[in-house]
């Protein structure tokens, strides 16, 4: 796997602390803060050590809170750095939806999601990694996710087969291509997300050579 320097998402705590002295905040609001810098400082321990370093120590030196109030928020590291998977996943699969037209047809919205993921990875250089990681350490959590995209993947080209978008698939065929589509999406952007400029557009050229590939293998 090739290796990224991973910028720290972790919640800027002087920009918390003028938050705090401007508003009294209420019980409620501390706790989501806290939670957020925890969720966040995970993040980043899990994709700079790994799951087997990201250890609670590590997470809540980072989010400047005690040891013992992590438990006021999370039953086991396992559940927090679980949450972290889901969560990427989720902002990945919504990050996409909202830049997908409504109405496209399928290979303008494979091209549009196919960058987009890119995008989410400049942003997220860790995710590839959290995901391998997770796949050991989470089967649940990453079962889930890869679910999720699977089901997604499934229903989109059910769709466009029976539009007349791309050519019939049948029976296992929809999971076989998602999986193939899935599969190819992972190792480009293992592969390719150092051509990316500081906003995560890829060169033309590789955009158009993911096209070609999957138009060759669905196209009417």
């Amino acid at each position: 796997m090739i290796a990224h320097r991973v910028t720290p998402k972790h919640v800027n705590h002087e920009r918390e602390t003028s938050l705090v002295k401007a508003k009294k905040l209420s019980r409620k609001e501390k706790a989501e803060l806290t939670k957020k810098r925890l969720y966040a400082s995970a993040q980043d321990a899990f994709a700079q050590y790994g799951f087997e370093s990201a250890s609670v120590a590590r997470i809540t030196s980072s989010a400047e809170v005690s040891v013992g109030a992590f438990y006021n928020y999370f039953e086991t590291r396992e559940s927090l750095l679980a949450e972290v998977v889901r969560g990427l996943g989720l902002e990945l699969r919504r990050s996409v939806a909202a830049a997908i037209p409504k109405d496209s047809n399928f290979f303008v919205r494979e091209k549009i999601s196919f960058k987009q993921y890119f995008i989410f990875l400049k942003k997220h250089p860790h995710y590839i990694r959290i995901l391998s990681e997770s796949e050991i350490f989470l089967p649940d959590a990453y079962n889930e996710l890869v679910e999720h995209i699977l089901e997604g993947y499934r229903s989109v080209l059910r769709t466009a087969s029976r539009k007349g978008e791309i050519r019939p698939l049948r029976g296992n065929e929809v999971d076989g291509v998602a999986l193939f589509l899935m599969a190819a999406r992972h190792y480009y952007g293992q592969y390719f997300l150092s051509l990316c400029d500081a906003n995560g557009q890829l060169p033309n050229y590789v955009v158009d050579m993911y096209l070609r590939f999957i138009q060759g293998g669905l196209s009417r």
